[in-house]
């Protein structure tokens, strides 16, 4: 077995066996309602008949406020499901669930944490820097979609798939 590591829109070899995409669905592009829709038929392409997929992808854990998504940069509220809506979604493109896992909240804080943690770095190294007013209002535009939107009413969903 080969394993390949790179953009998976460029590939051009034979079907994968495995394949991981994880919280990445953006990169196949379209409108955000479509970010999902628009992964599962690409990977669906590059898999083999039984070949895997570990696909990472946001769910909605409770119908969210209207504020919460507002708070999100705006997200629109269909570019999200609800975990059924997600495992209903990725059948309907040829997979079937071999397994089905959830981020905890530590874990979803982790990765929340690791991920403002870099642009606080930046701007303690870089303070006067002519970037740092942008990176300081990311980093508080993710603050704010973090605490008063993502951290209550959103999950990490994690199925395994297999293509048939």
């Amino acid at each position: 077995m080969e394993s390949v590591v790179g953009d998976a829109g460029a590939w051009s070899g034979a079907g994968a066996d495995i394949v991981f995409d994880i919280g990445s669905t953006h990169v196949w592009g379209g409108e955000p309602a479509a970010h999902t829709t628009n992964a599962l038929e690409a990977l669906s392409d590059l898999l083999e008949p039984g070949g895997r997929l570990l696909f990472g992808e946001c769910f909605w854990t409770r119908e969210p406020t209207d504020a919460e998504p507002a708070a999100m940069y705006d997200t629109p509220r269909d570019q999200y499901r609800t975990m059924r809506g997600l495992v209903d979604l990725a059948l309907s493109y040829g997979f079937r669930l071999r397994a089905l896992s959830q981020a905890s909240l530590e874990e979803w804080d982790d990765f929340e944490d690791r991920h403002a943690r870099g642009w606080e770095d930046w701007l303690l190294e870089n303070p006067d820097s002519p970037d740092a007013d942008e990176i300081r209002a990311r980093a508080d535009r993710h603050r704010v979609a973090r605490v008063d939107g993502r951290r209550e009413v959103m999950g990490m969903a994690r199925p395994t798939l297999i293509r048939v």
